[in-house]
């Protein structure tokens, strides 16, 4: 920042001064602030006054406010105050960027706080940057009160009542619960009195739905409202292509997944295995039908299990009791009888690395049981399998309350819908520019007085003149 070349009140902002001068010829004329007191000896006729506007004195010199105020001596004392004013401010400059880096929000307070200078701005200025400095200060608390995330949709809201008028994007539920005698209780009324008290003040009789009346729902929504079809209505699902749709699918995926796993031991395989063991092993003596039999079995024993000594009377309980003797000593047979898994359990005592590597292989999915049971067999090694079943069920479970519709009765609807618009009257309606479809109509009957509401399907507006159709 440069010096000013004089004092002037625009660059001074603590001493405004009121210069006075008195001539001998009454004549006020203004001494510039670089001319100084006295000039020349011409000039001594002319004197000039300095009034301090902080003290009131005459001169200068007074007090802090009206030091430097004339002579060349006191403007280069002025000038070196003013260069250490300027070179305070850019060191606020300085530290304001500093701190901008830093604490942006603090920054502006501060920036704030040093351009608020008397000779920068005036009165209105000043208050336009109080409420600049202002809406930095209060800038934080606009972010803290923003809520993090996105922000839910509006829920539109609707009138308790609704005045006489015309009124667009009703939906059916508001509609049907606002105010005023609609067509449809006025039918009711003449069926009978005691028919509409039940049906639409005490409404103990409800609205049956059938699936004739949602078939007529489903053509008037897609001559219509075709855009609505998804929100009233729920199409049955397509099953995809490669979707399990019978047991006789899912059973010949379990047969191919089963047919494609290492081999595994059958229970023949098993029993083979243990009768060859069995076949290695020692016989065992039997104990013989009759006496003859059994003495012979004994004499085949070796000499140590033949324990009956000779004078001693022999008998055959003797001599099976050494042949039993002799057959514990001897290895057992394994058994080769019961289910696959016992058959295992009996190869694990002879052979069980054989055994072992077996348990690693990939067990077969089973192919017995229920539907449900296939099912979660395919599942464990397929997850993302789909089934029609559950594709249906899941459907028919209908959880947002949405009218069901079927593939087929879709192609009829779809159908039907396709011959409107093709008719050569009913097409040109139902696809005529200024259409409006389901705009209610709330009002009075002239004639009785009666509060009213009306509901056309179908409003066409023909050089102002609407024309509705139900």
């Amino acid at each position: 920042m440069n010096a000013p070349a004089k004092p002037t009140e625009e660059t001074t902002n603590h001493v405004q001064m009121e210069e006075t001068e008195r001539a001998e010829g009454e004549t006020n004329d203004a001494v510039s602030a670089g001319e100084g007191a006295v000039e020349d000896d011409q000039q001594t006729d002319t004197v000039a006054e300095i009034v301090c506007t902080g003290c009131g004195a005459v001169g200068g010199g007074h007090c802090p406010e009206c030091g430097p105020v004339v002579g060349d001596a006191t403007y280069a004392a002025m000038e070196a105050d003013l260069k250490e004013e300027a070179n305070a401010r850019e060191l606020e400059g300085i530290n304001a960027e500093i701190l901008a880096a830093a604490a942006p929000s603090l920054a502006n307070h501060e920036a704030a706080d040093v351009n608020q200078k008397p000779e920068n701005v005036n009165q209105n200025d000043g208050s336009a940057h109080q409420e600049d400095q202002n809406a930095h200060q209060n800038s934080p608390e606009v972010n803290q009160d923003k809520p993090e995330g996105n922000q839910p949709e509006p829920v539109a809201e609707y009138p308790a009542f609704f005045e006489p008028g015309r009124y667009e994007g009703l939906p059916n539920e508001v509609y049907h619960a606002a105010n005023g005698i609609s067509s449809t209780q006025v039918k009711d009324a003449r069926v009978s009195l005691m028919y509409f008290n039940a049906r639409h003040v005490e409404k103990t009789i409800t609205k049956e739905r059938s699936p004739v009346l949602d078939m007529g729902n489903l053509v008037h929504a897609l001559a219509l409202q075709p855009e609505q079809l998804e929100a009233e209505f729920s199409v049955e699902p397509v099953i995809p292509e490669g979707a399990f749709t019978t047991t006789a699918t899912i059973r010949a995926f379990i047969d191919e997944h089963n047919s494609s796993l290492p081999a595994q031991l059958s229970t023949d395989d098993i029993k083979a295995l243990i009768e060859a063991h069995n076949a290695t092993l020692p016989p065992l003596v039997a104990l013989g039908d009759d006496a003859t039999q059994t003495g012979e079995n004994y004499m085949s024993l070796p000499a140590e299990f033949q324990r009956v000594e000779e004078g001693q009377k022999v008998t055959a309980a003797k001599m099976k009791a050494c042949i039993k003797e002799y057959n514990a000593t001897l290895p057992q047979q394994v058994k080769t009888s019961g289910s696959r898994d016992a058959l295992l359990e009996q190869l694990a005592v002879i052979n069980p690395d054989l055994v072992a590597q077996e348990a690693q292989k990939p067990q077969p999915l089973k192919v017995s049981g229920t539907k449900a049971d296939l099912i979660q067999a395919v599942k464990a090694v397929n997850p993302d399998a789909v089934f029609a079943d559950e594709l249906v069920d899941a459907w028919r479970e209908n959880p947002e309350g949405k009218v069901l519709v079927t593939r087929q009765q879709l192609r009829t609807a779809l159908n039907i819908q396709k011959a409107l618009l093709q008719h050569p009257t009913a097409g040109k309606l139902l696809t005529h520019p200024s259409r409006a479809v389901e705009v209610s109509y709330f009002g009075f009957d002239d004639e009785t007085g009666l509060e009213v509401r009306v509901r056309p399907d179908l409003e066409i507006d023909l050089d102002g003149v609407r024309i509705g159709a139900t």
